[in-house]
């Protein structure tokens, strides 16, 4: 999606966010610790909805599109 960092798991980062294991196939790296973020499923649905519709994480649909 083009955000800066994105894709980045080497020793210059100190937070990788991942889709772990719904991206199967995107670098692969080695961590000793992970936090574990859990979203309320019916947030993440109209996030993911918005996402597709869009093609971005940072926009949403007007009313008067809905």
């Amino acid at each position: 999606m083009g955000m800066l960092g994105e894709g980045k798991v080497d020793d210059s980062v100190w937070v990788v966010k991942t889709h772990f294991p719904e991206r199967v196939g995107h670098s692969k790296f080695q961590a000793n610790k992970c936090i574990v973020v859990v979203r309320n499923p019916l947030d993440c649905m109209t996030s993911l909805f918005n996402m597709i519709a869009t093609g971005s994480h940072s926009q949403s649909l007007s009313e008067e599109k809905l």
